[in-house]
């Protein structure tokens, strides 16, 4: 009878620590509080900008970060207030705080700084 309740308290967690998001994508532009194109590798520019969209469900009444990071070296944070169970939010920075050729991530955290969920794009 103990392993039974051990094993639903179990899955009650597991099913409790959901993802935050429902869609997220590096992306070219926004229009209508959409991305327009979902990106797997950032090209190099002169004056570009890279820009984060994230769908994050179920944090209504919470504060969201979107975290860029080159390495272990926080490059950007920005601060979402998150006004509904569904609420689309995108983040942008410049390519000149990142390595020529590497990896960007952004990283979704609450307000513990507790990482939610984490994504990855290589920039060339």
């Amino acid at each position: 009878m103990k392993q039974i309740a051990l094993m639903t308290a179990l899955f009650a967690f597991i099913c409790s620590a959901a993802t935050a998001t429902m869609r997220t994508q590096f992306t070219s532009g926004i229009q209508d509080r959409e991305p327009i194109d979902r990106l797997e590798v950032i090209q190099r520019t002169e004056d570009g900008r890279i820009i984060f969209f994230s769908e994050i469900v179920d944090q209504n009444g919470n504060n969201i970060y979107h975290v860029w990071k080159s390495g272990d070296k926080e490059i950007y944070r920005h601060k979402f207030s998150v006004g509904s169970d569904k609420w689309r939010v995108s983040s942008s920075t410049s390519q000149l705080h990142f390595p020529n050729d590497g990896m960007i991530l952004v990283e979704i955290q609450d307000d513990d700084d507790q990482v939610l969920e984490s994504y990855s794009i290589e920039i060339k």
